[in-house]
């Protein structure tokens, strides 16, 4: 029977050699994991960055509609203007202008947040076409 052969004894040098590379290989695999989980936050906090963004903008669009529509002097306004803008008085057509005015920057503050990537084409369609 062969007997075991007995280790041979690492030196001072090359166990701080065998050290140091063990080392480097954790500290490597360290920030790779690092890495790996910082840009899954990041992603993540974009979603929700994007989410709050659509939100901000949909509320935007609900509080002007809500306000035409509890108001029945203003959906009145709306309708009649619709039909016939020349025929209303003075101050009803600076009422109905204001009134554009604010869906044209409501409108503008969508198309600048699509044009920071903060909304999707996909997500404002419908006020796209509502605004159209």
């Amino acid at each position: 029977m062969a007997a075991n052969p007995k280790p041979v004894p690492l030196d001072a040098g090359l166990k701080a050699v065998v050290f140091f590379f063990t080392w480097m290989v954790m500290s490597g695999l360290g920030v790779l994991f690092t890495i790996v989980y910082a840009s899954i936050q990041l992603r993540n906090n974009t979603r929700a960055l994007r989410a709050s963004t659509f939100q901000q903008v949909v509320n935007s669009f609900a509080a002007i509609s809500f306000e035409i529509a509890r108001d029945r002097e203003l959906a009145e306004l709306y309708l009649r203007a619709g039909k016939d803008f020349a025929a209303l008085g003075e101050l009803d057509r600076a009422r109905y202008s204001l009134m554009l005015l604010s869906f044209l920057r409501r409108a503008e503050n969508v198309f600048f947040q699509s044009e920071l990537h903060m909304l999707e084409s996909r997500q404002w369609s419908g006020i796209r076409e509502s605004v159209a």
